[in-house]
């Protein structure tokens, strides 16, 4: 069975560290767009990243926050 999932490697992650620049930016987008606290604060993080990162969830959500390109994830049909 082949899947059309996306493949990450380690290289590919990045952790982001806390900063007052993250945590502000957190508080901005779960205010403009509604997000829960632990899904503002992965966005922002996101969106600290030197570079455009590609943000791969199963949470539509974050579909809401238009800078942040998103890949959504469905399950498999059984």
């Amino acid at each position: 069975m082949r899947c059309g999932c996306v493949r990450l490697t380690f290289a590919a992650i990045h952790v982001v560290e806390f900063s007052a620049e993250v945590v502000d930016r957190a508080t901005e987008w779960r205010v403009r767009h509604g997000l829960k606290t632990p899904d503002a604060l992965q966005a922002a993080s996101a969106l600290s990243l030197p570079r455009a990162a590609l943000f791969v969830t199963g949470d539509a959500g974050f579909e809401r926050v238009s800078s942040l390109a998103v890949r959504l994830i469905r399950p498999m049909a059984a």
